[in-house]
């Protein structure tokens, strides 16, 4: 996928002169232009609003946004996180921020699902069903979201487990991955190397390789066998949101227990046993419930 710059070079020589003035004009001022509207684009441009449409088309985009997009997308490689934070504009009340982020998970969320087909998250779920054990790895931002995977697969089918660089034990934890496993990588623009190593000793070691991405070109789809790619946002407002990746994790995680239900309510229905012979917890109408052999006490020491 080109960025924006390498598709001003391709395109340039068949633009026309005020098409290549824009050009000009985005490219030293990409930051701002990246928060723009056409509307405001063409008004610091000196023309017209279809003309700034024509020009993303020119360039092979869908449209406005679609190029809008590809310069924000260039912003975080370039200056990270700052970089859009940097850009943020300012709700002028609590309910437009409200709004804004609502409608920008929703806007998300539909195109994480236009990014994905049914056949992919059922074979991945299948490998998922047939493993021995399944171990997810994610560090930084998505780390929180490798616990999540993780403890649900554990939950629903007593064979997830989170590997992550921990306490500089690789080594020694590598060494219980087999041909018989599946890990998941999870891992977005700026991939983290740890992820990325681990994911290549689990393929040499011959475990099914899966991956939750951001983009075809991404180096953890490059490691897998199948991928499912997730929208990032590139709003000031939004670029933090991992509302798309927490759906394709409980879409995999649902067609994991759909394609093997039989096996899963056995599961549960050991683990709520464990549950009860553990003793004391609390309902929602806030009444206890007693440890086994009657009593709510905590144990005599």
């Amino acid at each position: 996928m080109m960025s924006f710059p390498e598709r001003i070079k391709a395109h340039f020589e068949l633009l026309t002169p005020s098409q290549q003035h824009l050009a000009n004009y985005i490219l030293s001022h990409s930051e701002q232009v990246a928060f723009m509207t056409a509307r405001q684009l063409a008004a610091t441009a000196g023309m017209s609003d279809a003309a700034v449409i024509r020009f993303a088309k020119a360039l092979g985009y869908e449209g406005y946004p679609h190029m809008r997009k590809a310069l924000r997308v260039g912003l975080i490689e370039r200056a990270g996180a700052s970089g859009i934070r940097s850009q943020q504009l300012t709700p002028s009340t609590d309910d437009e921020l409200r709004q804004s982020l609502f409608d920008d998970a929703s806007a998300l969320l539909g195109e994480t699902a236009k990014l994905n087909d049914c056949a992919t998250v059922a074979r991945m779920a299948t490998l998922i069903n047939q493993a021995r054990q399944v171990w997810v790895t994610a560090h930084g931002t998505t780390y929180p979201l490798g616990c999540y995977l993780a403890r649900m697969l554990q939950h629903v089918s007593g064979k997830g487990e989170l590997f992550v660089l921990g306490a500089g034990d690789l080594a020694d934890r590598l060494r219980h991955i087999s041909s018989d496993d599946v890990l998941i990588g999870i891992g977005y623009e700026r991939y983290l190397p740890y992820t990325l190593d681990i994911m290549e000793q689990a393929r040499l070691q011959g475990a099914r390789v899966l991956a939750l991405t951001d983009r075809v070109t991404s180096p953890l789809a490059a490691l897998a066998v199948e991928t499912l790619y997730v929208a990032r946002s590139s709003s000031p407002l939004g670029w933090w949101s991992q509302t798309s990746t927490m759906m394709v994790i409980d879409w995999l995680i649902a067609q994991a227990i759909s394609s093997d239900e039989d096996n899963v309510k056995r599961w549960l229905e050991r683990s709520d046993n464990n549950l009860k012979a553990l003793g004391l917890w609390k309902t929602a109408s806030g009444t206890s419930r007693q440890r086994r052999g009657g009593s709510s006490s905590p144990p005599k020491k």
